[in-house]
């Protein structure tokens, strides 16, 4: 049993470009991970560990029809669940989310509109960074998926995610990391091999001239893409109560996140990777 927030994989052909480039840029998001806590003034954090989650029908999806509920007074087709959900350590300037074998809800938090607003620039170019690894790889899989959508809130029908929202998702499958990236009404499985993926990688979208490309430790592995859809929303770890199973889970490490958008100011010579590296 695998859980995953499955895509298709419908498009075919990889059209390579070099490293991404925007010359000068600002940030226009950025987390780092440096204080004791996730910082909830860039990421909702009101049910990290507690509170509603996802109950969908079909066995490891998330995208409805469903709805969230409260896994300890409605339960989820009968099955309840007590918080806490995992556990979340933020120290040296890099968050953990891990959860226990035998739970069945995960840890998880996100910045979207409404609120906290989205971390996206509402219109022109972008790049979107991630770096991270996985400390453990499980059947149950948790990741960063970033997708598009005018309400984030978790309330009601409103499912976090869907194949045709999804602008990035990396994500554990049991044995290795899957990439996903936007694709024609879908998204599509960028076939590329993580190395080692407990190692740190960076991770990285870039929105040029309404073309999105996907590099991986600088190397290009997909795009230009043309999608007139622009990312809301960034979500990490997993919202979904596995009613049917106690779950064996995966954990993962966030080392920074940022958005950067051209500018008139450079903010560095070389890679965030680079740079927090050097007293890694």
């Amino acid at each position: 049993m695998r859980l995953l927030l499955r895509f298709s994989t419908v498009l075919g052909g990889l059209l390579l470009l070099t490293a991404p480039s925007f010359g000068q840029s600002v940030v226009h998001f950025e987390d780092n991970f440096d204080g004791a806590s996730i910082d909830f003034r860039r990421w909702r954090t009101d049910i990290l560990t507690d509170g509603v989650r996802w109950c969908d029908p079909n066995p490891g999806y998330a995208w409805g029809p469903g709805a969230w509920i409260d896994p300890i007074v409605q339960g989820c087709y009968g099955v309840t669940e007590g918080p806490p959900y995992g556990e979340v350590r933020v120290s040296g300037g890099l968050a953990s989310f891990s959860t226990p074998p035998g739970l069945r809800a995960s840890p998880y938090a996100w910045t979207g509109p409404p609120s906290p607003g989205s971390p996206f620039p509402a219109s022109g170019d972008f790049r979107l960074r991630i770096r991270m690894r996985y400390e453990r790889m499980a059947v149950c899989g948790t990741g960063v998926s970033v997708v598009h959508g005018d309400d984030a809130t978790p309330v009601g029908a409103n499912s976090p995610i869907s194949p045709a929202r999804a602008v990035l998702q990396i994500w554990s499958s049991g044995s290795g990391v899957l990439l996903y990236g936007v694709g024609e009404g879908t998204s599509y499985l960028i076939p590329v091999s993580i190395s080692d993926p407990l190692a740190l990688h960076e991770y990285v979208v870039s929105l040029e001239g309404g073309a999105y490309t996907y590099f991986v430790d600088g190397v290009p592995v997909y795009g230009p893409v043309v999608a007139s859809v622009r990312p809301s929303t960034i979500e990490l770890g997993n919202p979904v109560l596995t009613y049917w199973a106690a779950c064996d889970w995966s954990s993962f490490t966030l080392d920074y996140v940022g958005i950067e958008v051209p500018g008139a100011t450079s903010i560095a010579t070389c890679s965030w990777g680079a740079l927090k590296s050097t007293y890694r």
